[in-house]
């Protein structure tokens, strides 16, 4: 029979696989992935393992390679942040309850590509732990130092806006680790876990159309809050109080000098990763793992506190209230994906193939992470230089000014996108076997107008009965109001736009057949200062007022049904600096391949 210590060490051990658990459930929970995702503007230490595996495996399509990295790095964070909140709040049925918390959550994006976040998150989480094991263990200092400096690098080299932070506290925590007088090797060892991340950046960030690896690692441009609003957005209210009391009380155990170093630390940590060139949820993931971690403390704190008479009731509640509330807030993922076409299919050799078919001087517009990745890894095995190859981002104007140099090609991803910013496109026949199979070339141009604060014509717009609201930024948001034409009373409508997008769309019909409804479309047309607008002639007009909510794709279509001869349109922003929108022609695509 086994003795009392063997059972409770299996109890534990027990518990902790079941923390280890969760990731692999949040994953079976979200399933399959069937979305698109965009391409990394920097990336890392993961990306280059990928890369090398594709590289090492030019045949091995990059659906299951995606599916197993995701799968690795999921449980990693999971398990990595359930041992942080097991010894930071000393409670399992605590840490248990976090832990399902930041799974209800869902910090991590579910698209297709790499596990970037879910890697950045079980960096932090990691680097934490071993933090906490330098910090306590002082018997084993040095193993524990050694750790630590490891998991720092690791961190680094996962997300490389964290090398100058990295880096200083692997100054620190040999300075404080019984080397002060050897300033050369502190420094030393500082450099080399500077040099890694920066090797890395340099490496991973020579293909695409990212940044200079320079961005990647010291961004030089403004700061940008968006990605802490969406940590806060993802904890939710009772998380961040807990949070709060969580960092209180840790403060008041720690003394306000240590506090303030972890603070400072933080912030170095998050402040350069704060730019639009990293995705939201990857350089802010040390402020994830510490609202989370720190709502743990504050709930073992709270239990503290609950009086012996009925305790076991009141604690099961409060355990329970953090998980619950959570799940009531879980966000809506009933989404309508950018379908994958093909892109789970394909391999390095393929791309390739298609790569060496394109003329020399062509362009390719960028297409998604997947394709983005294997882009990377055909520059890093080494791609003839007699024939150059322009990658650009996907926007009107870079393609427009890539035309006028030479040809520009796209993916079946980007010719779906390229078609609803007024672009024509053609199978690429003149090259056998590749028509219909993955590659297309940009053939004309089709009429958009920028809509601004001043009425502007739409007739050349709606000629196809179907139109597109395009944004060159997720700050361009309107809303902007069109009315067009009809000689029928069809029905203007989102095509395939998101659950979450149609607050967005509000349409008013107007029928000249209806004496009420023709003297409400007069008096609108003069508040507008359109009285006898050529639009307004018509039997049937159709006024739309579109909106980009947060998070809104760049390019919204829009079915206009039969064609409309007439039209005009407004941005109707109020604030003075108010990006403007631009509507284009957009018909049914003729041309969207698959790999």
């Amino acid at each position: 029979m086994p003795s009392p210590p063997a059972i409770d060490q299996t109890i534990r051990l027990a518990r902790r696989a079941g923390l280890w658990m969760v990731g692999p459930i949040v994953l079976l929970l979200r399933g399959p992935i069937s979305e698109l995702a965009p391409p990394a503007r920097c990336a890392g230490a993961l990306d280059l393992f990928a890369m090398l595996i594709v590289r090492a495996r030019p045949d091995m399509r990059v659906g299951p390679l995606f599916t197993v990295l995701q799968a690795i790095a999921v449980t990693l964070a999971f398990g990595a942040f359930g041992e942080l909140a097991l010894r930071a709040s000393g409670s399992f049925v605590v840490a248990a309850a976090v832990v399902v918390t930041l799974g209800i959550s869902q910090p991590f994006a579910a698209g297709f590509a790499l596990p970037s976040q879910a890697a950045a998150f079980a960096a932090t989480a990691l680097a934490a732990l071993a933090f906490r094991a330098w910090y306590n263990e002082k018997e084993s200092s040095r193993r524990s130092t050694v750790r630590l400096c490891l998991a720092l690098v690791f961190a680094a080299a996962i997300v490389p806006a964290w090398t100058a932070s990295c880096a200083l506290l692997v100054f620190v925590v040999l300075q404080r680790s019984g080397t002060r007088g050897r300033v050369l090797g502190v420094a030393s060892a500082s450099a080399i876990a500077a040099g890694i991340p920066i090797l890395v950046a340099v490496v991973v960030n020579r293909a695409g159309s990212a940044p200079p690896w320079s961005a990647c690692v010291l961004p030089g441009t403004p700061l940008s809050f968006k990605s802490v609003r969406g940590v806060m957005d993802a904890a939710g209210p009772l998380v961040l109080a807990l949070s709060a009391l969580g960092g209180y009380a840790a403060a008041l155990r720690s003394g306000q000098q240590r506090t303030g170093l972890l603070i400072g630390f933080a912030m170095l940590a998050v402040a350069p990763g704060l730019r639009d060139v990293w995705a939201p949820g990857v350089a802010v993931a040390p402020a994830l793992v510490a609202v989370f971690g720190l709502a743990g403390i504050g709930l073992a704190e709270m239990l503290t506190h609950v009086p012996r008479q009925g305790g076991s009731i009141v604690s099961a509640l409060l355990i329970a209230a953090l998980p619950g509330l959570q799940l009531s807030r879980a966000p809506d993922r009933q989404d309508a994906p950018r379908a994958l076409l093909g892109h789970e299919k394909t391999t390095l050799a393929q791309i390739r193939g298609l790569v060496n078919l394109v003329p020399p001087a062509s362009t390719i517009v960028e297409e998604d992470a997947s394709v983005d990745l294997l882009l990377r890894a055909l520059s890093f095995a080494g791609r003839p230089s007699s024939r150059p190859l322009g990658i650009i981002p996907l926007s009107r104007g870079s393609v427009l000014g890539a035309l006028s140099a030479g040809p520009v090609f796209a993916f079946p991803g980007g010719q779906r996108d390229l078609g609803l910013r007024g672009f024509a496109l053609e199978n690429v026949a003149t090259f056998a076997g590749t028509a219909g199979h993955g590659l297309a070339a940009v053939s004309g141009t089709r009429a958009c107008v920028q809509l601004q604060k001043t009425w502007v014509d739409l007739d050349d717009v709606g000629m196809h009965g179907r139109v597109a609201l395009v944004a060159d930024s997720d700050a361009a948001s309107g809303p902007v109001v069109v009315y067009f034409s009809g000689t029928d009373g069809y029905t203007p409508g989102p095509d395939n736009w998101a659950s979450r997008t149609m607050p967005g769309f509000d349409l008013q019909m107007f029928d000249r057949n209806s004496a009420a409804s023709a003297a409400a479309m007069n008096a609108e047309a003069a508040d507008a200062g359109l009285s006898g607008h050529a639009v307004f002639a018509s039997p049937y007009v159709a006024r739309l007022t579109l909106l980009r909510v947060p998070h809104a794709p760049l390019a919204l279509p829009i079915v206009l049904g039969p064609p409309r001869a007439r039209g005009v349109g407004k941005l109707a922003a109020e604030p003075a600096d108010a990006r403007p929108l631009t509507l284009c022609d957009a018909p049914a695509p003729a041309v969207v391949s698959t790999f």
